[in-house]
């Protein structure tokens, strides 16, 4: 009976618990592996022998770097159980608002379920006349399972970051510079 009046909650009570968690720990690890990263390592510029920019690139060695230490950061964490586990207390579980957080806490533990997934990817967008803008973006996914005594909820959380935007300044048109269109 406690079991069905509750399960709403529960199941509420467990997906919100796993998301504000894993969001922690993604931004945990994004923090500490951004506070280590040389930007200017991320993408390289080549010019002509005139100066003008011909060519705009990735570094994939130290955006593999990254994206090796996002995973290695969270694994880490998750492998130590005393930091997956989040207390919550039993009044929140009734659904009755003047109860929330009130009763004796209740360990919900949090399990990885499938190995964290950083993908990279980059895009290039006109910025105006004569600027573009590269951009390379970290997708971070995490599949988390909170464990209670009534059930299991499984919760996938996904961050994009920016990890890094240049600005691409070419030659101004002659049809703009002449008034021409």
């Amino acid at each position: 009976y406690v079991h069905y009046k509750v399960k709403e909650y529960t199941e509420v009570i467990c997906i919100s618990t796993c998301q504000r968690f894993g969001q922690t720990l993604i931004n945990d690890a994004i923090e500490q592996t951004i506070y280590n990263c040389n930007y200017n390592e991320l993408v390289k510029v080549s010019y002509s022998e005139d100066g003008k920019i011909n060519g705009i690139s990735a570094d994939n060695m130290h955006i593999n770097l990254i994206s090796s230490s996002i995973i290695e950061y969270i694994g880490n964490k998750l492998g130590n159980s005393s930091d997956c586990i989040v207390s919550v207390p039993a009044g929140t579980f009734s659904g009755i608002s003047f109860l929330g957080g009130a009763g004796p806490d209740v360990d919900i533990e949090i399990f990885q379920v499938g190995s964290p997934d950083v993908e990279i990817y980059s895009t290039i967008e006109s910025a105006g006349v004569n600027q573009s803008l590269y951009k390379i973006y970290a997708v971070i996914t995490l599949e988390l399972s909170a464990v209670m005594p009534t059930e299991n909820v499984e919760v996938t959380i996904e961050r994009e970051v920016l990890l890094t935007e240049t600005v691409i300044i070419g030659d101004v048109p002659s049809a703009y510079l002449n008034g021409n269109l």
